[in-house]
């Protein structure tokens, strides 16, 4: 009854959150927006990779930075108006969501939909869910996608699962990185699939190149601007160490060229594989009885460690991952200390509407509540005295 409860009491928390974004939809979802115009612009023979165009015609600072192959994607939403067509994006991606929510929890992680997995999602890695929803990205179907691959990949399809992570490329091109997992397998023919994914994602860009070469040098150029973000919108390893360097320039007068913290970068990445790749080795020896899951979601986190771009709602992708290591492991014991510090957000970015007062009201009065944390552990520590006394009267 009590997991009901917290469940329903999640779905209403969500339908506001719903509510709170359609209501601001005129503000929000800025990816859509520039991604629905610069179809429209692809269309009419315009360069939606040129900054200044997209700030001219659509009135955004933004820029399509995908293949211009995928611009087709977004032609279908460009037969209906925009507003309807931004409704019905968002639409999708809720729906998409709450699959992936049910999916997620019966495919892998062997449960029923629990209530604290659900704010678990909700709130982890700075409410990385809301923020994809809010932005208008794209990022839910490709979750959906790799997900989709992740599960063939568990019941050793491995055509499909190379399949689907190929669909899921064709946006960002980044995902190709978990091909790496066929590797790992005794398929006799998962060289056969490593090379051909690989070719057929090369087929795909060349063809674009052909097709529109000056569109395609654009998008290489557009999408390399992307890399400049950092901080909270996009943390990322080569993005800390920018801004550790940047701090030690302006406090402390010490600068240090590019290239040496790109060889930093270089370095910890460089140990990031080599740890990862020594315990992919242990756990081939010595076995595990969730060895596949361990190194699939093991690999979800070095690709977040040493990508050079991972956007605020792309750590949707950990969700899952994070979930099962401190839930289905050795960790359990400490389970509650670990979800907490899971879903602290950001002080100054509490993204979900109207927690951020909470936030502050929890902050401003943390000693007190502290204190009652306390009194009620001295309480439990008293009233617990009283069990040998009622076990002694009740078997004398």
């Amino acid at each position: 009854m009590l997991r009901k409860i917290f469940i329903g009491l999640w779905f209403a928390y969500f339908a506001y959150c719903l509510f709170f974004l359609i209501s601001k939809r005129e503000e929000y979802h800025w990816d859509f927006k520039m991604q629905y115009f610069s179809a429209k612009l692809l269309a009419e023979g315009k360069n939606p990779y040129n900054p200044e165009i997209t700030r001219t015609e659509i009135g955004t600072p933004l820029w399509y930075a995908y293949p211009p192959l995928t611009a087709w994607f977004y032609r279908l939403f460009n037969l209906l108006p925009y507003e309807t067509a931004n409704l019905l994006f968002f639409f999708i991606k809720v729906v998409i969501l709450i699959f992936l929510l049910f999916f997620w929890s019966k495919h892998f992680l062997n449960q029923s939909l629990e209530p604290t997995f659900l704010f678990f999602c909700l709130l982890a890695f700075n409410s990385a869910l809301f923020l994809d929803l809010r932005s208008g990205n794209i990022n839910l179907f490709e979750q959906l996608l790799l997900w989709f691959g992740f599960y063939f990949f568990l019941k050793k399809k491995f055509l499909l699962f190379s399949v689907f992570i190929l669909i899921a490329a064709t946006f960002k091109g980044t995902p190709l990185f978990f091909l790496l997992l066929l590797l790992t397998t005794d398929c006799r023919k998962k060289y056969l699939f490593f090379i051909n994914s690989i070719g057929l994602f090369l087929g795909y860009l060349l063809l674009q190149y052909a097709l529109w070469p000056e569109m395609f040098r654009a998008y290489l150029e557009a999408a390399q601007k992307t890399l400049v973000e950092r901080r909270i919108i996009c943390p990322t390893t080569i993005g800390l160490i920018y801004e550790i360097f940047d701090l030690l320039a302006r406090r402390r007068a010490i600068v240090v060229n590019q290239e040496w913290q790109i060889a930093l970068f270089i370095v910890i990445a460089t140990i990031v594989l080599i740890l990862s790749f020594k315990a992919y080795i242990i756990l081939i020896r010595f076995g595990h009885e969730n060895k596949e899951k361990l190194l699939l979601f093991g690999l979800c986190f070095v690709y977040a460690l040493i990508t050079l771009r991972m956007k605020d709602y792309a750590y949707v992708l950990l969700l899952v991952p994070s979930y099962f290591i401190i839930k289905n492991t050795s960790y359990q014991k400490i389970f509650p200390f670990l979800f907490v510090i899971s879903i602290l957000t950001a002080a100054k970015n509490v993204t979900l509407p109207d927690l951020g007062s909470v936030y502050l009201v929890i902050w401003e009065y943390y000693p007190l509540l502290l204190a009652y944390l306390m009194w009620g552990l001295y309480l439990r520590e008293i009233f617990i005295l009283k069990k040998p006394l009622i076990t002694d009267r009740a078997f004398p």
